[in-house]
Parts: C-alpha cells; structure tokens; sequence
C-alpha cells in the first residue's frame, strides 16, 4: 500500500513544524515535505511530485489561489487540500473552480481541525489505493 508524500505549504513558521510533526504521526503518511511560500511550493512540486498538497490561502507575495493556478498549469492531478485562518464565500468558489479536494479552516472553534484534516487525508489514501 502506497503512503503519501505530503507537502505542506504556510508562511507560519511554527504552524508549518508543528503540523508536520501531527501529520508525520499518522499511518498513511509516509513524508510531509515544507514550503513557506509560493514560490518554493512551486518549484517542489514539479521537483517532488507529491500526492497531496495542503495549501495556505493567506500567504504573503503569491497568495494560495495564485500558487494554486501556477501548479494547475503543470499538474492536474495531484490533490489538494486548502487551509486558511480566514475563510470566506470567495475564497472557497475560487477554490472549487480549481479542483480543490477540501477546503479546511485552521483554527475553528466549533470543529476540531486536525480531526478534519485528517479526514480529508485518509480520504486521499483511500482513493491513491483503491
């Protein structure tokens, strides 16, 4: 059975190792490699190919739908979770339009948000080995 390569993409720093270090914990991931913009997300995945991307929205410089567009370019496949501290009816159709897998806020106090992300990783697991 074929474990994930995640990457991971946020300007938090702290945010960026400590979800790598949830995300690692879990049996369907295999390797969660990082970006802190869009720029070095770019270029990692066309270097890395990984089967999931968990993107910021908010980002400074190139934001997550622009980071999004630029790897839609080159990469239809892969999927793609969005994560974001702010979200809005915008941000989520701009999302749909680009074949986003789930759209997950980062700090939510009515969910709880690792469960969700989780969730939404297991999904891709199954479906990359079904």
């Amino acid at each position: 059975m074929q474990k994930l390569k995640i990457l991971l993409v946020d300007d938090e720093k702290d945010f960026r190792a400590i979800m790598k270090v949830r995300i690692l914990s879990w049996d369907s991931v295999d390797c969660v490699l990082t970006a802190q913009d869009g720029e070095k997300a770019v270029d990692l995945v066309r270097k890395e190919d990984p089967d999931l991307i968990i993107l910021d929205y908010m980002m400074p410089g190139m934001d997550g739908v622009r980071v999004l567009k630029k790897i839609r370019k080159f990469n239809k496949k892969v999927s793609i979770i969005m994560f974001t501290a702010y979200p809005n009816e915008k941000s989520i159709k701009f999302s749909e339009k680009l074949n986003v897998f789930a759209f997950i806020p980062k700090w939510s106090e009515y969910t709880d948000v690792e469960k969700s992300l989780k969730v939404a990783v297991n999904s891709i697991f199954r479906k990359i080995n079904s």
